[in-house]
Parts: structure tokens; sequence; C-alpha cells
């Protein structure tokens, strides 16, 4: 076969080809890149470990921080670039903050909720507090610090890691708390044994009632257990509603779903994300520490309530897939389409802290029953300049505005948006194609007839 007869065959092939590499290029680079501009939202230096929208339409640019150490919560307004200071510490009974909420109803009462986590003498308790914020200036009020909750871990325990400490409310107005196993690394095998013992706080999921009080004899508990929790006198503390949990220390609530998205991190060699789904006849039973991931840890282990694997797992390791500590994130609705209804996480890291990090973000369709690597985003991260990056990965904020916010163990909190990679010019696009179709009519020299006249 000559050249020319090769052209002839393939002229509508090349351009299609050429237009369909030159677009799906183009579109893969645009799903596969974000933007991370740093913003002041605090103190430099300051570890924001947790955020939330304010709620309200006057408030949807600005966003509310939490910083780990001190508990000192700053408001940003995305729309003036400036951040306030609402509360300059949780005080030195409260211990770490971890995490923030505000109250469904937040316009009316001014409540925000935060928890904490204290460590007295190798003891751990989490606790959920309660402060009233003026709904306009959205400083908290002097003398408004009120104990929702405190959660006293077993005796028996007294490393000061692993304490879950992630608090959401779902759609009905509860708030949901997690607790983790209290374990410091791989120490403490014998107490986890004792993980599911119907007395035992660790490794669970709460739903309370905020508003309500069934403990008025106990100053330090102020709340009550929602009438349609399930009955579970055999399978944890009262308000439990699901255990088998390592270190959720965090947790987010899918607004359009309901389902809650739990990253919790592993042990040895796997990384969860568990989705809990509310049921108001059984307990739920994410199966640590008889199973890390879907593999065996400690097959003596018995389960109560219903076992549930995790939406999804990963191996520990440096590969494109791997990690070594999930940072749980959020379910992304809002304007931008290329994140809209994706579960957004990333990961912190391996121990110890000199180690190598990842600096990437994952994510998946929030609306699937199983997630596969196939389903997996990788997304690439850029910054403005060379000098900036992201530090071990720590937590993700939306506010009611759609904007996007990652922070990281170093203190930095960054802006996040998409990445749009310009397409080729249209006059290139267009050039490229007519001369392969131009090359589709050139016709071979056709053989002179010998007339028999």
């Amino acid at each position: 076969m000559d050249i020319f007869n090769w052209l002839f065959r393939v002229r509508y092939f090349i351009p299609s080809c050429l237009l369909f590499a030159l677009f799906t290029t183009s579109g893969i680079a645009n799903a596969s890149s974000l933007i991370l501009n740093p913003i002041s939202a605090g103190n430099v230096g300051a570890t924001v470990i947790d955020g939330a929208a304010v709620p309200g339409a006057i408030n949807s640019d600005r966003t509310l921080f939490l910083e780990f150490s001190s508990g000192r919560m700053t408001v940003f307004d995305k729309s003036e670039g400036t951040s306030i200071e609402v509360l300059s510490s949780l005080g030195q009974n409260n211990g770490n903050a971890y995490s923030v909420a505000f109250a469904p109803n937040f316009e009316m009462t001014g409540h925000l909720y935060v928890s904490s986590v204290v460590i007295d003498t190798g003891k751990v308790q989490n606790i959920v507090t309660r402060f009233t914020l003026d709904t306009q200036t959205l400083v908290v009020q002097p003398n408004t610090e009120y104990r929702i909750a405190t959660i006293n871990n077993p005796s028996n325990v007294t490393f000061g890691h692993h304490t879950g400490g992630a608090i959401a409310f779902d759609s009905n107005g509860y708030l949901y708390l997690t607790t983790g196993d209290a374990r410091n690394g791989t120490g403490q095998i014998d107490t986890i044994k004792d993980l599911h013992n119907p007395s035992n706080s660790l490794g669970s999921l709460y739903r309370i009632d905020p508003t309500g009080d069934d403990f008025t004899s106990d100053a330090q508990n102020n709340f009550s257990i929602p009438a349609d929790n399930p009955s579970l006198t055999d399978f944890g503390p009262p308000g439990v509603v699901a255990r088998g949990l390592r270190n959720p220390f965090k947790a987010a609530f899918d607004p359009v779903t309901g389902n809650l998205f739990i990253g919790d991190v592993g042990e040895n060699t796997r990384e969860e994300i568990n989705v809990y789904t509310f049921d108001e006849s059984n307990g739920v039973n994410f199966q640590w520490p008889r199973l890390e991931g879907s593999e065996d840890f400690d097959s003596s282990i018995s389960l109560s309530g219903i076992s549930t694997g995790p939406l999804y797992e990963y191996n520990h390791g440096a590969g494109l897939l791997e990690g070594f500590s999930v940072t749980g994130g959020l379910v992304y609705r809002g304007p931008t389409s290329e994140l809209d209804g994706q579960y957004i996480f990333g990961d912190f890291g391996n121990f110890p802290l000199t180690s190598p990090y990842l600096k990437r973000f994952f994510s998946f369709d929030a609306t699937l029953s199983t997630v596969t690597v196939d389903d997996i985003l990788v997304w690439n991260l850029l910054f403005p300049s060379e000098s900036e990056e992201i530090g071990r990965i720590l937590g993700f904020v939306q506010d009611t505005a759609g904007n996007l916010y990652a922070s990281d163990f170093s203190g930095n909190v960054f802006s996040v948006a998409v990445a749009v990679v310009p397409a080729p010019p249209a006059a290139i696009l267009f050039s490229l194609t007519g001369v392969m179709l131009l090359l589709g009519r050139i016709r071979r020299p056709r053989k002179k007839r010998v007339c028999d006249k």
C-alpha cells in the first residue's frame, strides 16, 4: 500500500484521533489539579485542626477556624480577606481542641459546640462544651461556657493517643461525637481486647441531644438520649450507636444524603473511610480490633451489633494510592462542578513526624455504595510560588458559598480551587484538522487507460 492510498484510508481517522487526544488531555488536566492559595486565618504557625461554615446568608463567605493546642477561634471572611478573633482559648481545663460545630438553630440561639480532649494523669476524657456567640459580631459572650458531655475512658487506659473527638450535627439537630481506642501506637493490645465491653466508651460513635438533660444529678453531663436511638444496653454506654473505631478524629455529614463519613486511622497496614447511616433498631460495629480494614487483626475478639466494613480502604505505603494515616474530609456540595458530590480527603503521613508525608488530596463519588481504586481521583496540588507547600494534611472545611479550605500541621491554611488548564487555541486546532482533511482529499495518480480503438 503506497502513501497516497494509506492517507486516503485514514483521512477521517487521524483528525478524529487528534481531536480526541486534545480534548481528553485537557479534560484530564482540569480534573486532576488543585490550586492552594495560602490565607491568613489565625496566628502564624498555629495549627488549625477544624472549622465550620458560619450559618446565615450574611455569613456565606465566613468560616470559623479552630486551633488545636489552645482552642482559639477566629472567623475568616473570604470576601474581605480579614480575620477576627472570637475566642482566645478554651481555658486550661479543657485540653486540646479537636472539632467545632454550629447548632442548626444558631441564628436564634448563637450556640456553638466545641469538642476537646483532656489527658489528666494519663486518663483520657472526651469533652463537649457549648458557647454562645453574638450572631452579628460572632464574638463569644462572657460567662456562656457550658459543659454538655464528659466521656470518661476506662480507668485501665493510661495513654492519651487515638482520642477521636470529631463532632457533627445531623439534620434532626442531634449531635454525634467520636471517641478513639486511646491506645499509644502499637501498645496496649490487651486493653483494646475489651473494646467491645458494653460498659466501655472507647472506639465509639455517640448520638446525643444537647438540648435536653437525662443526667440532672451530674453537672458534667447535660444531654439527653434521643428517643429514636436504638435500645442497646448490651452494646455500649447510653448514647452509643456504633462501635469498633480506632482513631476517628475526623467525621462529616453529607448534607444531601445524610450519611456520616468517618476517617478512621489504621494500625499496621490499612487506612479506612467508614460510612454510618442511622438505624433506630440496631448498633453498627466497624469491627476494630477484630479487623483492620478487611484484614484480620485479632481473631479472638467477638463482635456485637451489625458488622460493617469500610466503604474504602487503602494500604500503607508511599505509592500513588497509598498512605499512612488517613485525614478524613468532607463531601463537597457547591458550585465547583469538578468537586461537587465528591468526598475529598487526605493523608497525614507516617510517624515519626520526621518521616516523609504525601502532598496529595484524594476523592471519590460520595453516592457510591462500594469504592475501589478505580473510583479514586488523585488531585495534584499546585501553589502560587515555588516556595510554598502544604505540610501534613490535617483538615478540610467548606463554607456555605462553596469555598473550600485545607489546613496542615505546620500552621498553614489554604483556599482550594480547581486548576483550569487552557485548551489549545481554536485556530491551531482547526488548522491541524484542516491539514489532515486536506491530505485526505489527495488522490494517488490514476493510470492512463489504453484504448482499443
